[in-house]
């Protein structure tokens, strides 16, 4: 009862709002991508240090939106129209044999078909299992391509974490032939322990069927199933963030940079608070606070991440802030939804010029050779608040601290721009096209 307890006073409190002081901009927070280039070379003494650590719990249902309304209010939409009218160009359309509909009736089935048939059931299948690409005669689906691009890094059995949703984990080892292709392969799923709670508008946790409501708590919630893995290098990025095939090369060299330059940051910053060169460690960015003695020895204590960013196409979201919080100025990683409607945050989010993409490379060692407890890290006063609907109600509850926000709010942090093309993600199965 503690925990529904401390849950419900998180949902009414502001204590998860974050000041943004400035936007982290070229040469102000961010290296150019310019200077981040001139890491490239080879990664070939530090491959074996290194796993990828991928996301990939997520349904295919938020890809296959549109073609819910449609079934639900039997009208087309801009989207469903596209999807209809371009329905041959998808990758998985050999699956579907008939001969494609005109009738209204003809295209409802056909959604139905994509959303719950035996052959597809796409509304609930895991994206990664979805088919993003055609290759000869083979559907590559982004399990498949994530592997065999780290492969294409890193050698060809590549060590990868992927988190699944528990009830795909041994369809998803089969379809990996992890064991025969890959060995290096593995799987976890985020702990249903750390499920939020629920409530409603009037601060009431949410009961059904005799039990409470709780839903899963965010990827912050796998900030534990990353502090499982033991190598020293790891790279993050989300499942759905592949390329086609063969154009891969940007995003390969992109990160052999980011990895060399991990390298010679954890070198430099070492040899920087050895020497006491408290202008080189400011000039590092890491933080504006006074660098004490005590300071520096937490420095050396810390993991450090560098981060990737790509500009700003369209309307600013989540990315690199300069923030204050306790007094303290640090570069974070921030989610809109931490960000008061104050005008004057508002303003700050304007003049943002680029966005958090998820393309990281982090070091679980410190200064000191030490694996580190990840959960040593986290500000828990960063979480997240979300309201819902579920089951037709309005509900409320909170998420643990981001991944990449509050989860990793004490890293020592290092931002890089990246090139448009290392981003490729399918929000909705119409980016395929």
């Amino acid at each position: 009862m503690s925990e529904i307890i401390k849950q419900k006073e998180q949902i009414s409190s502001e204590k998860n709002q974050i000041k943004l002081i400035a936007p982290c901009t070229l040469n102000n927070g961010i290296i150019p991508f310019e200077v981040l280039k001139s890491y490239s070379g080879s990664i070939e003494d530090v491959k074996d240090k290194i796993s990828f650590f991928i996301p990939a719990s997520g349904s295919g249902s938020r890809m296959f939106g549109f073609l819910y309304d449609f079934i639900s209010i039997r009208q087309e939409n801009e989207l469903s129209t596209i999807f209809f009218r371009k329905f041959r160009s998808f990758p998985f359309a050999s699956i579907f044999e008939a001969d494609l509909p005109k009738d209204l009736g003809g295209k409802v089935l056909l959604a139905e078909t994509i959303l719950f048939g035996e052959q597809f059931k796409y509304g609930d299948k895991p994206k990664g299992l979805i088919p993003f690409f055609v290759q000869g005669n083979r559907m590559l689906t982004p399990f498949q391509v994530q592997a065999e691009q780290a492969g294409e890094l890193i050698g060809n059995d590549p060590t990868i974490h992927f988190t699944v949703q528990e009830k795909y984990r041994e369809e998803i080892k089969e379809h990996l032939h992890v064991g025969e292709k890959y060995k290096h392969i593995s799987f976890s799923v985020q702990d249903p322990e750390t499920d939020a709670y629920c409530f409603d508008a009037k601060g009431n946790p949410v009961e059904r069927n005799g039990e409470y409501l709780r839903r899963p708590a965010g990827h912050g919630a796998l900030l534990s199933n990353l502090n499982r893995i033991e190598k020293e290098i790891v790279l993050i990025k989300n499942i759905d963030n592949v390329q086609i095939p063969g154009t891969e090369g940007p995003s390969l060299d992109a990160w052999k940079c980011m990895i060399n330059l991990l390298g010679d940051f954890r070198q430099k910053l070492s040899g920087a608070i050895q020497s006491r060169d408290l202008a080189a460690i400011k000039e590092m960015n890491i933080a504006s606070s006074e660098l004490s003695d005590a300071y520096l020895e937490e420095l050396k204590g810390k993991p450090l991440r560098i981060c990737g960013m790509v500009k700003n196409q369209g309307k600013p979201g989540g990315g690199p802030f300069w923030v204050e919080v306790n007094g303290e100025v640090s570069k974070q990683i921030v989610e809109l939804s931490q960000v008061s409607d104050n005008p004057e945050q508002r303003e700050v989010v304007n003049k943002s010029t680029h966005f958090n993409p998820v393309f990281m490379a982090c070091s679980l060692v410190n200064l000191k050779g030490e694996k580190v407890d990840l959960q040593q890290f986290v500000d828990e006063d960063l979480y997240l608040k979300v309201k819902k609907q579920d089951d037709g109600q309005e509900v409320f509850y909170r998420e643990l601290p981001g991944l990449w926000n509050g989860s990793m709010h004490h890293w020592i942090t290092l931002f890089v721009e990246l090139p448009e093309e290392v981003f490729t993600p399918v929000k909705t199965v119409i980016d395929l096209l």
